[in-house]
């Protein structure tokens, strides 16, 4: 499991969620092939292209249309600072993010019951219906933004216009403030942070940290194959069992309890230790 430290961020820094490939690469990092296969070309020409070392109002370089066909990416600067770079059409033409096609794998892995997405107002989608335990049957609504003031007023709109509780999902909890927190707080609206919450699988799948909390029963490991299971896991990630019961925060005992069938069940407990023994042990990032 690979937790993803630019992509969701990205995301946010996007205006419009529409800008050349190389403006969302420089963005993504080395997550930007998650996110490649879901950009969709418009006709609609760049006028900018990211220099390698910008350094003041001169930059970035400008994106040149030759009229037949050919573009580039030249240096404003005075001093020429950078190469200019030949361009394809593709590498000079705006591209956007295909919502749909990005955001249902994650809303499904999420938990719930996908729906394409519907533009409620600027910056918010309802993207379907919560199948997690303690949202659901809740509609869900996407927002994303890039300045604080537009995500506190798509907050606001949704509490006017929707009646009853609903749940928020949104890539990062970098605009989740005080004055936010307050506002959902009050109507018991349940906020998801991507950043937080989805992380890639070694197949580039992507992956709930919390899968336990949809509506779909999880397979219990049975009583009598847990120490098993327990024992396998320790060894494929090569820590001892306390490191196991520090990942899924619970103490060693209630842990050894879990192998016992002495753990409730249903309990938060047993299924942090369910969740966690399914995931894996997320890569810490560099």
């Amino acid at each position: 499991m690979r937790k993803l430290t630019q992509l969701w961020r990205a995301i946010e820094k996007v205006p419009g969620l529409t800008d050349i490939p190389a403006v969302w690469e420089v963005h993504c990092g080395d997550e930007f092939s998650l996110l490649r296969p879901h950009l969709r070309s418009t006709d609609v020409l760049g006028h900018r292209y990211p220099c390698p070392n910008p350094r003041d109002a001169d930059c970035p370089r400008g994106i040149v249309d030759y009229g037949n066909g050919s573009f580039a990416a030249i240096c404003r600067h005075p001093h020429r600072l950078c190469e200019d770079k030949v361009l394809t059409t593709s590498d000079a033409l705006i591209h956007e993010l295909d919502l749909a096609s990005f955001f249902k794998p994650v809303a499904q892995a999420l938990g719930l019951r996908w729906q394409q997405p519907a533009l409620r107002f600027p910056g918010v989608w309802a993207i379907g219906v919560s199948s997690r335990a303690n949202t659901r049957s809740q509609p869900a609504f996407l927002q994303v933004q890039a300045r604080r003031t537009a995500f506190l007023e798509g907050v606001r709109r949704l509490l006017v216009e929707i009646d009853g509780p609903f749940l928020l999902v949104a890539p990062t909890e970098r605009f989740r403030d005080v004055a936010v927190q307050e506002m959902i707080q009050a109507r018991g609206i349940g906020f998801i942070s991507l950043e937080a919450q989805i992380v890639v699988d070694d197949a580039g799948r992507f992956v709930a940290v919390d899968p336990v909390s949809s509506e779909d029963e999880q397979t219990v490991t049975p009583p009598t194959d847990r120490e098993r299971v327990l024992n396998a896991f320790c060894q494929k990630y090569d820590i001892p069992k306390t490191k196991v019961a520090d990942e899924a925060e619970v103490d060693p005992t209630d842990l050894y309890k879990w192998v016992r069938d002495e753990l409730p069940r249903k309990s938060k407990k047993s299924a942090r230790i369910e969740a966690l023994l399914r995931r894996g042990i997320v890569k810490p990032t560099r």
